[in-house]
């Protein structure tokens, strides 16, 4: 542990606004992370700068990082993982009251609601559906203790939403009251950023993201919320938590950094360095690059490198509504991953890290690529 100043810091990255109908449109902030007093890494940002995102979040065209469930197939997918996981984790769901905050769609609670539970509120002022099933209530408001009143709930869900908050400890302390007392438990769903730090990755870095965790400082988090911890996994990149409320807990704080934190500003100059790398290679020799990805990973690289109007840059992405459309940093539109005209390649640079594995796997059959012939975009490793 040490007590050294966390020291990332971008001049600016681009403030991503998911892909295109043009390239070029985008407008860049400064992003800076420090060490929050309870124990995480936190963005720093002036006031000025935190309206500006805010703002540009509220707008009514604000793409998601990950589209909802209910909005593609690839969420829809994604939503089934969290359906499975809450499933297996709080058991039966007859007879109980349900609060969902920051849903973005009804996927979930309608998917819920089969079986059968008697109430399901959904808290998010995104949501602008209406559902037939009248155990489904709409809250088109943030989340505020204040709007519960006297309310108790059985289970609170919350996907995707903390890594969004300034003051997660705040947060964790209201869903704490929230609880019902007997048998209430709530669900946690956040990003991971041990292994993207660890990379380099520049994934993890968006305006949006306001708190960044590690399993080992969420843990921290909700033991000094009053949070007991009955279930945890880690993968792809994410942290899902089942918790209940603890009678008894003390509040410790911790004095240092992780020594995982301190390390973390070398390993993005060390992969950027890498990319550049690649980039240079690439122009030297006249050759196609291809990207799978159309990432704001990819998007932050090709900033920082400079070398987004480099022609022969070709984007590719598994998700059929990119497809077409343009990474702001990128001249050429996306194309979709069975698009044959991957052929033409003889490395596929992967910027969709959290999902190596699944992509790798499907170049390699669709289009008989060799293992050596897909790599990863983002490297800590000299």
């Amino acid at each position: 542990m040490s007590n050294i100043t966390m020291t990332l810091n971008f001049p600016d990255i681009p403030l991503w606004q998911g892909v295109q109908l043009i390239p070029g449109n985008y407008r860049s902030l400064p992003f800076a992370l420090e060490w929050d007093k309870h124990g995480f890494a936190k963005q720093s940002a002036d006031e000025i700068q935190k309206k500006q995102i805010i703002d540009q979040y509220s707008n009514c065209d604000y793409q998601f990082i990950t589209a909802p469930p209910g909005y593609s197939p690839w969420a829809n997918s994604l939503g089934d993982k969290e359906v499975q996981f809450i499933l297996r984790s709080c058991g039966d769901f007859t007879g109980k009251k349900v609060l969902e905050i920051g849903a973005g769609s009804l996927y979930l609670g309608e998917r819920i609601l089969e079986q059968g539970a008697v109430q399901y509120v959904i808290m998010d002022p995104a949501v602008k559906e209406k559902s037939k099933d009248t155990r489904l209530e709409v809250v088109e408001k943030y989340f505020s203790k204040d709007l519960c009143a006297n309310q108790r709930y059985d289970v609170v869900i919350c996907l995707n939403c903390l890594e969004h908050l300034e003051e997660p400890y705040k947060f964790l302390c209201e869903l704490r009251w929230l609880l019902n007392k007997s048998n209430g438990c709530a669900i946690l769903v956040f990003p991971d950023i041990s292994t993207q730090f660890g990379n380099g990755d520049l994934n993890a870095l968006l305006h949006e993201h306001i708190s960044y965790f590690t399993l080992s400082t969420a843990e921290q988090l909700m033991r000094n919320s009053g949070l007991r911890v009955l279930a945890k996994e880690t993968n792809s990149d994410c942290l899902r938590f089942l918790v209940v409320a603890q009678e008894e807990f003390i509040v410790s704080f911790p004095e240092y950094m992780d020594e995982n934190y301190i390390r973390m500003p070398n390993h993005f100059q060390t992969s950027m360095k890498k990319f550049r790398n690649i980039l240079r290679g690439a122009m030297s020799r006249s050759e196609s690059i291809a990207i799978h990805g159309a990432t704001n990973g990819a998007n932050n690289a090709l900033y920082l490198a400079q070398m987004g109007q480099y022609e022969h840059i070709r984007i590719f992405d598994g998700d059929e509504t990119k497809a077409g459309k343009f990474l702001p940093l990128c001249i050429n539109p996306v194309k979709h991953s069975a698009s044959s005209d991957y052929r033409d390649y003889s490395t596929v640079y992967v910027a969709a890290l959290t999902y190596f594995d699944a992509i790798k796997k499907e170049l390699m059959q669709k289009h008989h690529f060799t293992e050596d012939q897909i790599v990863p975009l983002f490297s800590s490793i000299e």
